[in-house]
């Protein structure tokens, strides 16, 4: 067995079940620790005190910004690239890889070169007090610069997953992760680099995983070849990638706009409210990463089947992941609504603010069981190369279905408005996707029947 067989799955395998957790999984535990960075950063640098815990998190506008440029690339490249293996098109795919790999760095390079004679206006224009002024500035300098890799590291998390490889993505960010955790009080508290030091261990923890990637292409562990070589301006090709990934980094941007719309309407309600409703959107958010984490794993299967033109298999591979999504959505909205008096004593033991969260979380959680629908509508669509339709789906959520909402309830209904705006919005996008991703799936079964006709049809003449 070659070193490449042994690293990736067989997408063709006839064991599908198996195959999807082979793919998904590792993509729910690497999101997971993805996720974690942020929290471990702000955790040591809360022991400095609230000056420094504030400068850092003025700063998440533009983690939100650079993040939701490499997400929409990553999304892009990876539905793009698993149609094109699935297809043979090895070479076509590699191109696609090297070329956007190239783009995205001069991308970042532009913007932090941009942005880091602007941050002392930007962040004042955010809010930074005087106090928290020199350490947000020098957090946010040092971001600027370790931008580039971060967006690079995305983009080859996303690279990895197209060709089936979840579990090096995995190890890849767990291993960033760990190493991050352990540079943090070193760097921190050991030598007294303050806020710098959190800067500092981010940025190594990326460019280590840049590098354990570096040894990944070229080695050729994967299928996918990433050299200056490939890279080749396919504006075609690029188009396919833009009108995937595009929609995916708006809508990352919508949800932090939406989110400090919410925030903003809650806190006219006093900090009860703004508690109440951080707690209900911190159990949600719980819920959801496994179930983006999940598709996001699966979406190579989906691409492979569409590019080799295996309209059957895609169709079970959807079915099925409709199934464990739907299920796991339905079970967890469940729990959260019979058990929320319970869970949010995890978060606050403030009596006013339990009451209140209590009905926050339930309200929330009444439309996350349609949550598993909704995704697998997004990924199937996009791996299906019906970009546009795609497209309306994912800006849904947090976009033209929530922000006219949270202008429009919580003026005739208050605080319960605010509350009832998430749950409408969720259910209107679940219901959008399901009339989509059925519209789809009934025209696909109809190809898949004619498909199969003929051979039917040559087993009866050899009889």
């Amino acid at each position: 067995m070659s070193f490449v067989s042994a690293a990736l799955p067989d997408m063709e395998s006839p064991h599908l079940k198996r195959l999807l957790f082979t793919l998904a999984l590792p993509a729910v535990i690497g999101l997971s620790a993805n996720a974690m960075h942020q929290l471990a950063n702000a955790f040591f640098v809360s022991q400095l005190g609230v000056h420094a815990i504030a400068a850092i998190s003025i700063c998440f506008p533009l983690l939100i910004v650079f993040g939701a440029i490499g997400e929409g690339a990553g999304v892009g490249v990876a539905s793009c690239v698993a149609r094109m293996l699935g297809a043979g098109d090895e070479q076509q795919a590699n191109r696609t890889a090297s070329t956007v790999m190239v783009l995205l760095a001069a991308a970042g390079c532009v913007m932090a070169a941009v942005l880091i004679p602007l941050l002392p206006a930007l962040l004042a224009a955010m809010g930074t007090t005087a106090d928290a002024m020199p350490a947000s500035t020098v957090y946010a300098t040092i971001f600027c610069y370790s931008a580039p890799l971060i967006l690079l590291q995305m983009l080859c998390d996303f690279i990895a997953i197209s060709e089936g490889n979840t579990r090096f993505s995995m190890w890849t960010l767990i291993g960033s992760f760990a190493l991050n955790v352990i540079l943090d009080p070193i760097l921190i508290f050991h030598y007294e680099m303050g806020v710098a030091g959190a800067a500092w261990a981010t940025l190594i923890s990326a460019l280590a995983a840049l590098l354990a990637y570096a040894v990944y292409f070229y080695k050729r562990v994967g299928k996918i070849h990433v050299a200056l070589r490939h890279v080749k301006i396919d504006w075609q090709g690029l188009w396919q990638v833009v009108s995937v990934g595009v929609p995916a980094a708006m809508s990352t941007g919508l949800a932090a706009v939406a989110f400090a719309l919410i925030y903003r309407n809650a806190a006219t309600y006093g900090d009860t409210a703004v508690a109440a409703v951080a707690i209900g959107l911190r159990i949600l958010t719980g819920g959801s990463l496994p179930l983006v984490g999940f598709c996001l794993g699966a979406q190579a299967l989906l691409g492979f089947s569409w590019g080799g033109g295996q309209r059957a298999r895609f169709l079970q591979a959807t079915r099925l992941m409709l199934t464990i999504c739907s299920g796991f959505a339905i079970v967890y909205s469940a729990l959260v609504i019979v058990f929320a008096p319970v869970i949010v004593t995890w978060f606050t033991t403030d009596p006013a603010v339990q009451q209140l969260a209590v009905t926050t979380c339930r309200v929330f959680h009444l439309a996350f069981c349609l949550f598993g629908f909704h995704m697998v509508a997004v990924v199937a669509l996009q791996a299906a190369e019906r970009s546009r339709k795609a497209a309306w789906l994912v800006l849904a959520p947090h976009g033209y279905m929530l922000i006219p909402l949270l202008f429009l309830l919580p003026p005739v209904w208050g605080l319960n408005g605010l509350i009832a705006s998430m749950a409408i919005a969720a259910a209107l996008s679940a219901a959008l996707g399901a009339t989509l991703l059925l519209g789809e799936m009934g025209a696909l079964r109809r190809i898949a029947r004619q498909e199969s006709a003929p051979t039917a049809e040559s087993l009866r003449a050899v009889q």
